[in-house]
């Protein structure tokens, strides 16, 4: 790159270097690192860039050190793929100057001998656009031979994280949880790709690249096509994070990306177990290390699935509990709040209302307040009670009623330890998780007993709400018993095919009079609703504004006065 202007700044260089850099990353998937030159009439710099960050030569003069210029030069055009920074286990054949197929070449099963897959797509399945971090990319490939299907997993891990490939092999032969064909360790460090100098620096970390061959599923959980697929694809993956827990392994990261729909075998539906995979295990934690005085990074995880406690690392907020199987439950109730209130029950997206948008944009306190307001203030919005079968919304308001005493006990705890948060005992902990079979298993009845439902009524069981003289049904179940906690019968089954004895619950059908039980409420929606993630047929659904609020006996219903503030438009 040539300077042309004199009162160009190192911090100049390094910005417009590293947005060339940058593109080149995104451009060549298959790139390791990338070098260049900022070249004056009199001197010339050499950049350096690698998922570790990137750092920069002093200016050299051209004319006094010819040689070194020339050595620059020559090294930057070399044919050698590798020594430019390219990874040549990567390859495609090109037609008219377009990449038409390709293949991955990586170790086999057991580590034996190579093997080379085909790309099924010529362009990865999941990609990373910025320089610095694990920059994860994915490959969809098949064997030549056998025509089976894998993902690839390629990324740089930090060198002071467990590797994802450990906990993996831990977790072969669970259901509800990617499982790993092979994998190489060690592809390559960033601290090679400097000299001696570059990695001396306080800021550097080293980074290992690490490449893991898993079994192929099928796209994210928010491509889900009907409510009956999605309950199972988040109970099975619930299961999945129970087995993993058995086997002490705390996952740590679970949202809408981590959970992948199963694919089909044999039958119409995946397998059981399978319907839903849980992958990404790169937060995990293993039981046994000192859990007790570590909590979780909000900053690097989605605010919007994040539980409450986990987010209360904010500087305003009281410090969290270290995070545990319980945050990660919740944040299951979070990803099945987000994907109702954003998609119907055919997975066509539809307009976010306010809250959800404020726990994707809003400040960390401010999202930890309105999760907080999420258990107490329920109702139902005229999208989900058009879009979605009674027994989806009936799921919804009992997962919220088991996880709201954990979340009110793990607050309790801080306030009280707000001034030494380090006094809280174990014994204090424990008290929250000292039946973890039962949880879990407390959790799952409630996915099937959901499920089991919709088999029987079928999926066109949504509420319809109008402004009309008739009367809407709205299904309330309340699963508490005297003391607050959630009691099922003993032999119901855990299984993902189960459906729990329903005869202990206590059914409450509330005939309301349409017109009398809408009520508006003030919100301040949007003026442009986001550009919706997949396209479908027809127009987009309008912002839902009126709600249903579930007026149950002995339960606080919502003011009328009651305003969800908007969301500026530059927050979106």
């Amino acid at each position: 790159m040539k300077v042309e202007r004199q009162d160009w700044s190192d911090k100049d260089q390094w910005q417009q270097v590293g947005v060339y850099s940058r593109q080149i990353f995104v451009q060549q998937p298959n790139r390791r690192f990338v070098r260049g030159l900022v070249l004056t009439e009199e001197r010339v710099r050499l950049f350096h860039f690698d998922r570790s960050g990137g750092m920069y030569t002093p200016l050299i003069s051209i004319h006094k050190k010819p040689n070194i210029f020339i050595r620059l030069v020559v090294g930057l055009n070399s044919l050698d793929e590798e020594r430019v920074g390219l990874d040549t286990s990567i390859k495609w054949s090109l037609e008219k100057g377009r990449k038409s197929q390709g293949t991955l070449t990586t170790q086999n099963a057991n580590g034996s001998a190579q093997i080379t897959y085909d790309l099924c797509e010529v362009e990865h399945v999941v990609g990373y656009y910025s320089i610095r971090g694990r920059a994860t990319q994915c490959w969809s490939v098949s064997d030549p031979n056998t025509g089976t299907q894998y993902l690839i997993k390629d990324c740089w891990k930090d060198e002071t994280r467990v590797s994802e490939y450990i906990y993996l092999e831990d977790a072969k032969g669970l259901a509800g949880v990617a499982q790993m064909a092979s994998f190489e360790p060690n592809r390559g460090e960033t601290k090679l790709l400097r000299d001696g100098r570059g990695v001396l620096h306080e800021d550097f970390h080293n980074r290992i690249a690490v490449r893991i061959i898993m079994s192929s599923y099928g796209k994210s959980i928010e491509h889900f096509k009907s409510a009956k697929q999605l309950l199972r694809a988040l109970r099975d993956a619930l299961i999945g994070h129970m087995e993993l827990y058995m086997k002490l392994i705390l996952h740590r990261d679970v949202s809408v990306d981590n959970i992948l729909l199963g694919k089909k075998v044999d039958g119409p539906e995946p397998p059981p177990g399978f319907c839903g995979i849980l992958i990404d295990l790169h937060m995990a934690i293993k039981g046994g290390r000192d859990t007790d005085k570590r909590s979780a990074d909000w900053r690097s995880s989605i605010a919007l699935l994040l539980s409450s406690v986990a987010m209360a690392g904010a500087k305003e907020a009281p410090p969290p509990l270290a995070q545990d199987y319980l945050d990660d439950i919740e944040s299951f109730l979070y990803i099945y709040a987000y994907l109702i209130h954003s998609y119907d029950s055919r997975g066509k997206s539809c307009s976010m209302p306010q809250f959800i948008l404020r726990w994707k944009w809003d400040p960390a306190e401010s999202v930890v307040t309105s999760k907080r307001a999420f258990y107490t203030d329920k109702f139902v919005t005229r999208h989900l009670a058009q879009n979605w079968p009674k027994a989806c919304i009936k799921l919804l308001h009992s997962f919220q009623d088991w996880v709201h005493p954990y979340v009110s006990a793990k607050r309790e705890l801080t306030l009280i330890n707000h001034e030494d948060p380090g006094s809280i005992s174990i014994e204090e902990r424990k008290a929250l998780t000292k039946e973890i079979a039962r949880q879990y298993r407390e959790v799952i009845r409630l996915f099937n007993g959901a499920i089991c439902q919709l088999e029987a009524e079928g999926e066109e069981g949504a509420v319809e709400v109008t402004t009309n003289e008739v009367e809407t049904v709205i299904y309330v179940e309340r699963f508490e018993t005297p003391s607050g906690a959630l009691e099922l019968p003993s032999s119901a089954p855990a299984t993902p095919g189960g459906c729990p004895d329903s005869s202990p619950l206590a059914n409450k059908v509330l005939r309301l009079n349409a017109r009398k039980a809408l009520k508006r409420y003030p919100e301040e929606d949007p003026e442009e609703v986001p550009e919706a993630k997949r396209g479908h047929e027809g127009p987009s659904t309008p912002p839902r504004k009126n709600a249903v609020p579930l007026e149950v006996p002995d339960r606080p219903v919502k003011p009328k006065n009651y305003v969800l503030p908007g969301l500026p438009l530059a927050r979106l």
